[in-house]
């Protein structure tokens, strides 16, 4: 053997060996670029729907109405006049006379039963139209901020009863659509409009004129209010996700180069790294443990969203050359945060502080002192201490604070260390009382 032969003899072994590692360089830049896995098993995931009259039912019709009407207007006023439900203004009150043929529908939906309502087009899952429409769940919004502002203007007049009526309507009317079907988003304007109403009453509250006879009766009305519910929320969550799975399906080559965080130069790969199976087998890892804790309450629910934004969080941190290396990356980009249950606590907080504050109030007025305990409270002005949905912990009183509030994620009483501004920044979650107590010791008239 010569020279040349034996360099050949030993090169073989390199050249099979460089030949192998090309090979699979080239199975992984197609599994990279190419292969999508199989689609996932969704099936516990997609929506059922009841029969509820489609668009023909109530909320649908009424929604139309204001879809027809000029109420959208409101966003076409200047910046520093939108806050009509903050004050009430010669502006305000001039918006709200120009519609009150759609107070007046929203005075008619309110006679029919909220069980029969559904939001328009629920059950169409293609959630990108042109031109683009939300079935008249911001026409909503904007009704209830003109509501808000009629009941500022009531209270304004001297007519407390009408505006306490007009804000325990409007929360029955949050508290109706948040059991109309639809998905996490017609949640957050349930949560906009029950929130937004309840608000508002704290407001006319605290300007005063009613009497301890409007107090009860306004307690009363609060406790009948169901709020949001878990098996309301299981459905957004797998309307979302049907949503999605139809959105996904539809995506074409532009719109992929918008999703994500690619360079402008690199957009032209975003095709490459999207994976549609995969991304809706992401979705199913991610909601299925949240709708099971669902199953188990509110608490447990809060515990696994906690986990699961955790985990979205943990997707969107790599940079943009590390993500190349994710075959998923453009996908695994699309909206996998949810909104609706953060919403949830905060509302709960306002119902259950305002019942608590009525009898504080009450107690206030008949007895001339607030009390030092909320168990005062009971039975004479409560059947119970509201207690927490979220951690199972009654709420609490600190007389000296004048502080309502409940423990916070460190589980732990800090004794009322609130922040009333943002509510999920304190240490405890909670409000302070509305009224005074050195302007208000004498008893009002019943």
């Amino acid at each position: 053997m010569n020279a040349e032969d034996a360099t050949k003899k030993h090169r073989r072994p390199l050249l099979i060996l460089g030949g192998l590692v090309l090979l699979m360089l080239g199975v992984l830049a197609y599994m990279l670029l190419f292969h999508d896995g199989p689609p996932p098993d969704d099936a516990h995931l997609m929506p059922t729907w009841s029969e509820r009259g489609g668009n023909a039912n109530p909320l649908a019709v009424f929604c139309r109405t204001l879809q027809a009407s000029s109420i959208k207007h409101w966003e076409k006023l200047p910046y520093e006049l939108r806050d009509l439900d903050e004050k009430s203004t010669p502006e305000a009150r001039k918006f709200v006379a120009a519609h009150s043929s759609e107070i007046e529908a929203f005075e008619s939906l309110m006679l029919t039963d909220p069980g029969t309502w559904q939001w328009p087009d629920a059950a169409d899952m293609a959630i990108y139209k042109t031109p683009y429409s939300d079935g008249g769940a911001s026409e909503c919004r904007t009704l209830s901020v003109v509501l808000r502002s009629k009941a500022l203007q009531l209270s304004e007049d001297g007519k407390a009863e009408e505006a306490i009526a007009l804000c325990l309507k409007m929360a029955r009317w949050g508290d109706g659509v948040y059991g109309a079907e639809g998905n996490t988003l017609h949640l957050l304007d349930s949560g906009s409009i029950h929130y937004g109403a309840l608000h508002t009453f704290g407001k006319v509250l605290q300007a005063g004129g009613p009497t301890p006879a409007m107090l009860r009766d306004a307690s009363l009305q609060l406790r009948t209010l169901k709020g949001p519910e878990t098996e309301q929320y299981k459905r957004a969550l797998k309307v979302n996700y049907a949503r999605m799975k139809d959105f996904t399906g539809k995506l074409s080559s532009k719109d992929l180069q918008y999703i994500g965080n690619l360079p402008r130069a690199l957009r032209f790969l975003a095709p490459r790294y999207f994976k549609r199976n995969q991304t809706l087998t992401t979705r199913v890892q991610l909601d299925a443990p949240l709708i099971s804790a669902l199953d188990q309450g509110w608490t447990s629910a809060c515990s696994a969203l906690d986990a699961r934004e955790a985990k979205v969080a943990a997707m969107y941190a790599p940079k943009t050359l590390a993500c190349l290396m994710d075959p998923n990356f453009i996908g695994k980009s699309s909206l996998f945060y949810e909104m609706g249950l953060p919403k949830t606590r905060q509302l709960w907080s306002r119902r259950d502080a305002l019942t608590l504050q009525l009898a504080l109030r009450l107690h206030e007025l008949e007895r001339g002192h607030l009390p030092a305990t909320l168990d005062a409270l009971v039975p004479t002005y409560l059947p119970a201490v509201p207690v927490d949905v979220i951690t199972g912990t009654p709420f609490l009183w600190n007389a000296k604070l004048q502080a309502l509030y409940t423990v916070g994620k460190n589980g732990k009483d800090d004794g009322g260390r609130i922040d009333e501004e943002r509510i999920e920044r304190g240490l405890d979650w909670g409000v302070k009382y509305l009224w005074n107590p050195a302007s208000n010791s004498q008893p009002a008239a019943p």
